[in-house]
């Protein structure tokens, strides 16, 4: 079965560029030079541009002129993702600007003190909400091991301020579950991906835009094991320097004794996101960061 490798694009030696760039040139020079790394990966990424042209022609059924152009602006957007995420962790001057849609939910949550769960997806730019929201508890980002690694690292050295905490799923213990347990004690939010998973993983497959695609159930289950507000959100790129938060109604589990209702507790918010999902696709199609082949379910 094709699967995502738990390993997502870049190294320290792009970051490091970037982040010269930026430091004695600005944010739009940065963007420049860009360009021509995305051209690259248009012309040269095989596997990846393949899975975006079906993704763009057979998915959402866009014409082969558009496919072809919205292949390059997703790799270009991509790359925006990660200057502007470098540029705001290491507080360098820039002209980012940031509102928000649902950002009440969350504070809501905060004032109920039931900590919650924020199910996003490898969609625009999820880490600047901890940036960005002056939400008043601890955000805490749940990734996999293979996407940090040396760039977390790196980027330590130019991040200025904690505005969340990082919780390390692996392969070798069960750390990541008590952290977040701890968490949610502490009325925290714990920010998970729905839309990417590892082999050996629990997946359902679900329709999604049109054909069938493998889900992780892992964070649902989640959802329907702490029985906490679980929102779905999104922090897409409206034009070059401004970003738009979206932050949807919570939606709680009810509490099951029996194993088979707690399962159906979590198909019902994964079906929940997969529709939230679908929506926010439909609006900004090229902010869609998943370069595998998203829809094989053998």
């Amino acid at each position: 079965m094709s699967s995502w490798s738990g390993k997502s694009k870049g190294n320290v030696l792009g970051y490091k560029i970037f982040v010269w760039t930026m430091k004695y040139a600005g944010l739009g020079p940065a963007y420049f030079v860009l360009r021509l790394v995305s051209l690259y990966f248009f012309l040269f990424s095989w596997k990846s541009s393949s899975v975006l042209f079906f993704y763009f022609r057979k998915r959402l059924r866009f014409g082969l002129i558009k496919s072809l152009i919205s292949m390059y602006t997703d790799y270009y957007l991509f790359g925006q993702t990660l200057i502007d995420k470098v540029a705001v962790m290491a507080s360098f001057k820039n002209k980012l600007t940031f509102s928000s849609e649902g950002e009440e939910n969350l504070h809501q949550m905060v004032k109920d003190k039931t900590g919650g769960i924020l199910i996003s997806a490898h969609l625009g730019n999820y880490e600047l909400a901890g940036h960005a929201l002056s939400i008043k508890t601890k955000i805490n980002i749940v990734l996999f091991e293979g996407e940090h690694a040396k760039i977390k690292q790196y980027l330590s050295g130019v991040k200025k301020e904690n505005s969340f905490n990082i919780i390390i799923v692996n392969d070798h213990s069960f750390d990541h579950i008590y952290k977040i347990n701890e968490a949610i004690e502490r009325n925290e939010f714990i920010c998970i991906h729905g839309d990417r998973f590892v082999p050996g993983t629990k997946t359902v497959a679900c329709p999604f835009l049109g054909q069938e695609a493998r889900f992780p159930l892992g964070p649902f289950q989640l959802a329907a094991q702490l029985q906490v507000p679980v929102s779905f959100v999104y922090a897409v790129k409206e034009s070059t320097y401004h970003y738009h938060f979206f932050a949807s109604k919570p939606v709680t589990c009810v509490y099951q004794s029996n194993r088979q209702l707690r399962e159906a507790e979590s198909l019902k918010v994964l079906h929940a996101y997969v529709d939230s999902l679908e929506n926010i696709l439909k609006r900004f199609p090229t902010q869609w960061y998943n370069f595998y082949d998203f829809w094989s379910t053998n």
